[in-house]
């Protein structure tokens, strides 16, 4: 959730967006059936893991690192429309924030659905071509506005030019060379990757890609540790939750990070700082 797996709130506005996309967004659309979604999307196995893995599955309401509510795949419990996206699925608000009703994977992934839906929705509007793209292109983009949300995807302009030119190599070193890609780790490279070559299958992070460019973040170095594994340096613009889904595969795990290493506020972390890996 928010630093975003409800990193960046899943509740999307229109607000500082220009005009025509402003209007587009805050006019809404209905939430697509399951069967496709905007620009012919159709969330694939494939997709569904991946966004699984990226946003870390929870049974249980807990606080992600920046204080939000979150149960499931990234559902934001705090937003105003939360009990009623809840008592569609049959599941009482009350009962899941109390710790008393948890979530299933199969309920976490309907509810993350319509987040999806509302993710491809402004996919398809920041990005004219979305619709005509490749299967794997459409689907790193509804990624990155699941994760971010519309209104912060809108600026990646650099990304948004390249995606015009279906420049696809391009667009990939400028989500690598985004904030983002430092906020959230290997989701960045796993999803670059993807966008460079074009499918999930395709997508395994390498740090040297052909040509000997390295064009991945730098990754926070780690070393051997004892109790709990190794240990990690922190670089500048880390997260415990993009550490998280960088060294454990979910970002949803920092809270395991923050216990192991005596962290009682997850903003606090510093440049240089050591922390040990579960």
């Amino acid at each position: 959730m928010t630093q975003t797996n409800n990193w960046f709130a899943r509740c999307k506005t229109a607000q500082g967006l220009p005009s025509a996309a402003a209007a587009a967004l805050a006019g809404g659309m209905a939430l697509a059936a399951p069967g496709g979604g905007e620009g012919g999307f159709v969330p694939s196995d494939s997709f569904q893991k991946a966004l699984t893995r990226h946003e870390g599955y929870r049974a249980n309401p807990y606080k992600d690192s920046v204080g939000v509510l979150t149960v499931g795949i990234g559902f934001n419990l705090e937003r105003a429309e939360a009990p009623g996206l809840l008592a569609a699925e049959g599941i009482g608000y009350n009962q899941v924030v109390s710790g008393r009703r948890p979530i299933s994977k199969e309920e976490a992934w309907r509810l993350a659905s319509n987040d999806v839906n509302t993710a491809a929705a402004d996919a398809a509007r920041i990005f004219p071509n979305f619709g005509s793209l490749p299967t794997g292109k459409q689907e790193v983009l509804v990624n990155m506005a699941f994760n971010l949300g519309g209104a912060r995807l809108l600026k990646f302009v650099k990304l948004r030019e390249a995606v015009a030119a279906e420049d696809f190599s391009r667009a990939a070193d400028h989500m690598l060379q985004s904030k983002w890609a430092k906020q959230v780790g290997g989701r960045a490279v796993e999803l670059a990757e993807q966008m460079r070559h074009g499918d999930a299958s395709a997508a395994t992070p390498s740090p040297t890609p052909a040509g000997g460019r390295v064009t991945s973040p730098p990754s926070s170095p780690t070393q051997k540790g004892g109790k709990g594994g190794k240990v990690v340096t922190v670089s500048d613009g880390d997260t415990l939750s993009g550490l998280a889904a960088e060294h454990l595969g979910d970002g949803g795990r920092w809270e395991e990070i923050a216990r192991l290493n005596g962290i009682k506020d997850p903003r606090g972390i510093r440049p240089g700082q050591k922390l040990r890996l579960p």
